[in-house]
């Protein structure tokens, strides 16, 4: 009767240390803030672009609008960045690159997830929805955006993030970039084992497929064959989920980190904007 005890408790206290491991696993999988500080010294001098510090539930949120447009009330690019972004250091990148030329005509906010550059907070799927809700409210608010006319824009993890936000705002355009289905197709990816009664076991959803259900506007959808992150399958999973008919890009030889390096993905946001915004 002991060693049945003992035995029954090794495996018990085998089961929640796997458990617990494997939570900390998957933040680790969805979840990698950081700051450029060096970034953030070079926005903070430049005059096109405005700090903005945004209240939120857990404290501030940090992001940058670049100013990019003549108009009075300008339409928006809200942008929703990838796992590994923060705001400081894509747009830096962004004006390095020249790609807000592809963007003109409309400013470009980027704002920080919680926990992310200097927002306040940590990362979760709740807390990166609220504060994107939070972002958007805040956005069409602003002096220079006409609220009428804001494009969605998310990438890679911020897809999910984006979708989320289209189906509960009035938004003119969603752009998605590297898209998936849900959380568990890339859980899945990194390790899979979340099937049938380990699918309990998965700590966030991230299910865009429910969220487009309830979108009607027409997305941009970009994925490339090569994408070794986010296999382009999942981004036509994603495609047929939308009300309304969906021709997703489908690229070659763009890696995941390459997208806004190649100019047929800045071309086709490019032309995707000036038509919604006409």
């Amino acid at each position: 009767m002991k060693k049945r005890w003992i035995w029954r408790s090794c495996v018990l206290g085998t089961v929640v240390l796997f458990i617990g491991r494997l939570f900390y696993v998957q933040k680790g999988i969805f979840f990698h803030p950081w700051h450029d500080g060096e970034s953030y010294s070079s926005l903070c001098e430049d005059p096109d672009f405005r700090e903005l510090r945004i209240p939120h539930k857990d404290g501030m949120l940090h992001g940058w609008l670049r100013l990019n447009s003549e108009e009075k009330k300008a339409p928006l690019l809200l942008f929703y960045g990838g796992n590994g972004q923060n705001s400081s250091n894509a747009m830096q990148l962004f004006e390095a690159t020249n790609a807000f030329t592809y963007f003109e005509g409309h400013h470009v906010l980027f704002v920080d997830y919680p926990g992310y550059g200097l927002s306040d907070g940590s990362p979760s799927e709740e807390s990166l929805f609220s504060a994107a809700l939070a972002v958007f409210d805040y956005a069409v608010e602003l002096e220079e955006v006409d609220p009428a006319r804001v494009t969605v824009l998310g990438y890679s993890i911020g897809t999910g993030v984006a979708t989320y936000v289209a189906s509960q705002r009035q938004r003119n355009g969603l752009i998605l970039v590297a898209p998936y289905d849900r959380a568990l197709s890339l859980y899945n990816e990194t390790l899979n084992i979340f099937h049938g009664p380990m699918m309990l076991l998965a700590r966030y959803s991230f299910d865009s497929l429910s969220y487009a259900k309830e979108i009607q506007v027409s997305p941009l959808i970009i994925s490339s064959r090569s994408d070794e992150v986010i296999p382009y399958e999942l981004s036509l999973k994603l495609a047929k989920a939308f009300p309304t008919p969906v021709e997703p890009l489908l690229l070659d030889g763009i890696l995941h980190d390459r997208y806004f390096f190649h100019k047929q993905v800045l071309e086709s946001i490019q032309q995707y904007l000036h038509q919604r915004a006409a």
